[in-house]
């Protein structure tokens, strides 16, 4: 009696196909990790912007100029707080003051997320307006 060999793959064969397949899965979940990673740092990025560019929209729609130095303040947005750092630096002009703000996440690293720099100014009411008591 003379045996035949059966086709099909051997042990060797199965298991470099499983080392293979198994390589490219991680390849696979280590792109999809960072790809993750990106989004949420470009998305962190980008609400930290609108936090800084609200900020200096409030100082700009308050009432006179804000005095010189700097302060911490923080704010709830998109679901999570921010810190605002703010320095108000005097400029040349005595009606124009320098802001800057900072703005990072509760526990991410010191680095600002956002950084935005503006100018205010302290601007009279025209003169006609005031005449007539408006």
């Amino acid at each position: 009696m003379h045996l035949t060999r059966a086709g099909g793959f051997t042990l060797i064969e199965v298991l470099a196909a499983l080392a293979i397949a198994a390589t490219g899965l991680m390849a696979l979940a280590r792109t999809l990790g960072s790809s993750i990673e990106v989004a949420d740092a470009t998305e962190s990025r980008t609400v930290a912007y609108w936090v800084a560019g609200n900020h200096l929209a409030e100082l700009r729609l308050a009432r006179g100029l804000p005095g010189v130095g700097s302060g911490n303040f923080e704010v709830e947005m998109a679901g999570r707080r921010w810190r605002i750092e703010r320095t108000i630096a005097p400029t040349p002009d005595d009606d124009v003051v320098k802001v800057q703000v900072n703005v990072s996440g509760q526990g991410d690293s010191p680095e600002p997320l956002a950084r935005l720099s503006g100018y205010l100014a302290r601007i009279d009411p025209p003169r006609e307006a005031a005449r007539n008591g408006s």
